[in-house]
């Protein structure tokens, strides 16, 4: 009678990238001679991060073996995707910033973006931190996100002093004096 041949159905682990991926499947016979034959498998490929039993069916076209089934493991594993918030340094100019763009790093990247938030800082002076808010991300990635920061100091006025010519009469005279910020605006606050 026929000689049942050794099957097994080989599934490389594999990190998810959008595409099928497939599998192999060997038949060996006496003296580890390979019998000639033909795989299906079940499913017929995979593409999605999961672990997946596969069942390969060999039909051996060699009448001395007979045909068959075997099983394997395929592992697709998430990929791996950065989403590193931007972040702001600046001096006070009386409008509200833009932290640098949200970028997202990684092998395999496709449908996931990032947006910072807070969008925009200030106008006013201070520091905080800058979130990225990812989205698109399926199970089929793995997410680290990294915090970004801002901070706006204070701006420097223009000072200016002011102190008029006189002839001395024997009174006590003084000097004014002026802050400008930005745009021209006067800036609030006491001379000595």
């Amino acid at each position: 009678t026929a000689a049942t041949p050794t099957l097994s159905v080989t599934c490389a682990a594999a990190t998810y990238n959008g595409a099928a991926h497939t599998y192999t499947g060997t038949a060996t016979g006496v003296g580890g001679a390979t019998v000639a034959g033909s795989w299906t498998f079940n499913p017929a490929s995979e593409t999605n991060a999961g672990t997946y039993t596969v069942t390969g069916t060999f039909t051996s076209t060699n009448s001395d073996y007979a045909s068959g089934t075997a099983t394997g493991t395929l592992t697709i594993t998430p990929a791996a995707v950065t989403a590193t918030a931007g972040s702001f340094t600046g001096v006070y100019n009386g409008a509200a910033r833009t932290p640098s763009a949200c970028a997202v790093t990684g092998t395999y990247t496709t449908g996931v973006t990032c947006t910072d938030s807070p969008a925009t800082v200030g106008p006013g002076i201070g520091s905080g931190t800058v979130t990225p808010t990812v989205s698109g991300a399926t199970t089929n990635f793995a997410v680290t996100t990294v915090n970004g920061s801002w901070s706006i100091t204070a701006a420097t006025p223009t000072l200016r002093l002011t102190c008029t010519a006189v002839t001395y009469n024997g009174a006590a005279h003084s000097c004014t004096g002026t802050a400008t910020g930005v745009g021209g605006a006067t800036v609030a606050g006491s001379w000595v």
